[in-house]
Parts: C-alpha cells; sequence; structure tokens
C-alpha cells in the first residue's frame, strides 16, 4: 500500500512512461496520440497483459474521466492468456497456471 501512495498520479505518471519508452527508442520523441492514418501498428513494441481488459478498463477508462488525452499505444494490447489457451488448447488460464506450464515462478509481487 504504501509503493500505491508514493506513486505518481496518472497526469504525471503518464509522461514518465513516454520517456521510459523514448529513453529506449520504442517511440519517437513526439508522439501522436492516434494510430497511423494506415491503421498500422506504429510502435516496435506491445503492452502484454495476462487478461483482456487490463489497459481498457484502467487506463483509459481513468484517463476519459479525468480527461488526459490516452497515448495511442494503450490502444491494443497482447492478452497473454488468450493466446495461451488457443496455443495450449485449454479453456482458461490465470498467471499461475501459464507459469507453471513452462516450470517458471513469478518474480516480485503480484497486483490484487
Amino acid at each position: 500500500q504504501v509503493q500505491v501512495e508514493k506513486a505518481p498520479i496518472l497526469l504525471h505518471a503518464l509522461p514518465q512512461i513516454d520517456e521510459w519508452l523514448q529513453l529506449h527508442s520504442l517511440i519517437p520523441r513526439s508522439v501522436s496520440q492516434s494510430l497511423s492514418e494506415s491503421g498500422c501498428w506504429p510502435y516496435e513494441f506491445a503492452l502484454v497483459t495476462d487478461g483482456g481488459r487490463d489497459p481498457v478498463s484502467f487506463v483509459a477508462i481513468e484517463c476519459k474521466r479525468k480527461g488526459i488525452p490516452m497515448p495511442s499505444y494503450y490502444k491494443r494490447w497482447v492478452n497473454l492468456e488468450y493466446h495461451f489457451c488457443r496455443t495450449f488448447n485449454v479453456e482458461y488460464a490465470n498467471m499461475d497456471f501459464m507459469l507453471k506450464h513452462f516450470n517458471l515462478q513469478f518474480e516480485r509481487a503480484k497486483h490484487s
């Protein structure tokens, strides 16, 4: 809880994420708020989640509620659980199940 309380507010966190992505040459210095006109993904990375609604349900709703423009790279993501289930022909897989399948362990703290 202390880490959450010390975290920057969304208005400050989004530019910090942009700075980190720019530092690692993943987005250009001037970031457009929309996808390219062709509809193609203009980035050389993707956000990956362990469920289908993470970026939409949290970042998008909060940006809209607070009147903050949402970076375009939050508008598409890879749902790891979906692709795992399709690849390994299972109906449901949480993070623990997917890690166990590959004989891996979660590092650091899980969010709840």
